[in-house]
């Protein structure tokens, strides 16, 4: 529970949650016919070039959802993200952030803490 309590303190120490801009993202079914999308929610924030992303299923079952990511810059590198829940790192296109947005497939009540750089070639803060 201590590492846990950590985690959560040292991700969300960022100045981006102090001085960033924060929004609501928009969470889209991940396919036609999967209607657990709706379980999905999600929050970003921004402050120079960091990008910090809450992504929740709260729900007892799994959840597959588009999540839409606000600010993902045209570039033709990957964007990096960083989970700090789980110490794993996602390397997703950039071109289809944009397009259909981030694809997440999510247990029940589990969760991301997504941190990445908004500007290509830049890595985000730990």
């Amino acid at each position: 529970m201590t590492y846990f309590y950590e985690t959560l303190f040292d991700f969300t120490g960022s100045d981006v949650f102090v001085e960033g801009e924060w929004t609501l993202c928009e969470v889209h079914p991940s396919s036609e016919n999967n209607p657990s999308y709706d379980r999905i929610l999600a929050w970003a924030w921004r402050f120079e070039n960091e990008m910090r992303a809450v992504i929740v299923n709260y729900a007892p079952e799994a959840a597959q959802a588009r999540v839409k990511l606000p600010w993902i810059p045209e570039a033709h590198e990957p964007v990096i993200f960083d989970d700090h829940a789980t110490d794993e790192v996602y390397d997703r296109e950039r071109h289809e952030l944009r397009a259909e947005g981030l694809y997440v497939d999510l247990g029940p009540w589990q969760f991301h803490w997504l941190s990445c750089a908004l500007h290509a070639g830049v890595a985000a803060p730990a």
